[in-house]
């Protein structure tokens, strides 16, 4: 179902999305022009179907899981990982695709993990309180507490830069864009 939603939303994806998805992964954020909240303008996808979208994401799916990325398996406590992305940003291939290896490898993941996908058929994501400005964006949570997030790209690699923020070792914003 959600696969068949993205799908469609795919191929009706207007001219101006694929703007707008330029424009986010090359370093402008979004600005909210509607009423709608972020919720409504949001889509749950599921891993495998994410992994399948298209050769892009197939691709980025395939092959070992970054070295390291075992000790994402090792944290203890509970948590949560949100994963906010666009399947039209090269910025989510690369990051998420990396992320995705390390769930085909992993036994289990002592984390919960979501995933969420701008439609391209929108233009814009309401701001709330989960401030979203680019994609990909992975908020790490315990309990309704916020611990840091990874946007737009990882600087050590996603697989270092979620463990560090899961252990507690970084808090906070964690990217390569130098104006966060």
């Amino acid at each position: 179902m959600v696969s068949e939603l993205l799908m469609r939303a795919h191929r009706a994806l207007p001219v101006g999305a694929l703007l707008l998805g330029a424009l986010a992964c090359s370093g402008r954020s979004w600005t909210s022009r509607g009423t709608e909240s972020l919720d409504e303008v949001v889509v749950e996808i599921d891993a495998q179907a994410l992994a399948n979208f298209d050769d892009r994401w197939r691709t980025a799916a395939k092959g070992r899981a970054p070295r390291g990325s075992e000790a994402l398996q090792d944290m203890t406590g509970e948590a949560r990982l949100d994963i906010y992305l666009g399947t039209w940003c090269p910025d989510s291939v690369r990051e998420v695709g990396r992320f995705l290896r390390i769930l085909n490898e992993a036994k289990e993941l002592p984390f919960a993990v979501s995933f969420y996908t701008l439609p391209s058929d929108k233009k814009v994501w309401p701001r709330d309180d989960r401030d979203l400005r680019y994609v990909p964006t992975f908020i790490v949570r315990k309990g309704s507490e916020e611990l840091g997030r990874v946007v737009e790209s990882a600087p050590g690699g996603i697989e270092v830069e979620l463990q560090a923020l899961l252990s507690g070792e970084r808090a906070g914003v964690i990217s390569g864009r130098p104006d966060l």
